[in-house]
């Protein structure tokens, strides 16, 4: 990773807008939630 600021790590990332990530990481909890407690979910906001 380059340091400064995060506009810099554009190129590392697999997702081309931040809905789309939004959208990844909201199916991954809904598969996988349960497998974290509540402080953890409430950590990763």
């Amino acid at each position: 990773m380059v340091p400064g600021k995060i506009t810099n790590n554009k190129t590392l990332s697999e997702f081309q807008t931040v809905q789309e990530f939004n959208e990844t990481n909201k199916y991954f909890l809904e598969v996988h939630g349960e497998k974290f407690s509540k402080g953890e979910l409430i950590a990763g906001v």
